[in-house]
């Protein structure tokens, strides 16, 4: 009797052995969210950059490049007018007066064009027109116009170009982390600093074929600066907001929604402390 029981504790011993457990064959299926389900892959652009980063990563590109093209004429139109179209100082002066007025008004057209046709649309159709009033302020020139035409062309070109920097830097706060907002924010400061360096890269254009020449390369580097935008038309819905889940994660964080909760509380007792007196 011994020796059966101990060859049938020896038979389920080599039986439970060769059994796979569950953990040994269960695979490993990838990280999962609070619910259970698999979480996909995130998707990365030109190889480096993630899905979520994508659009402030281009709008942020846009905004740097454009400035670049900017800086390298801004400080040349005073001469183009002084020198080349034998203006009165007055006359600069007056004109850049009147151009921060025609922005304001600007600004205000392309807000309501993106609310329909979308802001990264509208942003870089601005600029394409912008980029086609500054050859044509260039041809006025060479064709011997009236100097009154080319600063009128001068200043539609810079209402219209200058008009998208709301549109832009709306889109970028939109699509990062509130914490993050600041270091975002800080690419300002580099704009205006890329804008010392190209003007220098301008001066070297204007010395080396003239500054007519340096007006064309700015119109160059401007329409490089929208291709960024264009790439993004695809992401962003008709009302003029971005279509990716960055933008409705990060409106409100769980850091925000106590602060909201309290606030509630502290207006009921508001109302009760008013009821009861």
């Amino acid at each position: 009797t011994t020796t059966t029981t101990t060859t049938n504790d020896n038979d389920d011993n080599n039986t439970r052995s060769l059994t796979p457990s569950p953990s040994s064959t269960s695979l490993d299926l990838g990280p999962n969210d609070d619910d259970g389900q698999q979480q996909q892959p995130e998707r990365y652009y030109f190889c480096c950059i993630p899905e979520r980063r994508i659009i402030p990563v281009s709008i942020a590109t846009a905004d740097v490049l454009a400035g670049l093209g900017s800086g390298m004429s801004i400080r040349y139109f005073p001469v183009f007018f002084v020198q080349n179209l034998r203006l009165n100082p007055v006359v600069v002066q007056a004109l850049y007066a009147t151009s921060p007025l025609l922005q304001a008004c600007m600004m205000q057209c392309t807000q309501r064009l993106a609310k329909t046709m979308g802001r990264c649309r509208v942003s870089a159709m601005m600029k394409w027109c912008g980029i086609s009033l500054m050859v044509a302020m260039i041809l006025t020139y060479v064709w011997d116009c009236p100097w009154y035409v080319v600063c009128i062309v001068y200043l539609l070109r810079t209402a219209v170009v200058n008009s998208t920097s709301a549109l832009t830097k709306s889109v970028l706060m939109d699509n990062v982390p509130r914490k993050e907002r600041g270091k975002w924010s800080a690419l300002e400061s580099v704009n205006m600093f890329s804008w010392s360096g190209s003007a220098a890269l301008g001066g070297f254009l204007v010395g080396l074929e003239g500054i007519l020449f340096n007006f064309l390369c700015t119109c160059v580097i401007q329409l490089i600066a929208t291709l960024p935008l264009v790439f993004l038309w695809s992401k962003e819905s008709i009302e003029g907001s971005p279509t990716t889940t960055t933008t409705a994660t990060t409106a409100t964080t769980d850091q925000e929604q106590p602060l909201l909760t309290d606030n509630k509380e502290d207006k009921e007792k508001d109302t009760q402390a008013a009821a009861e007196a």
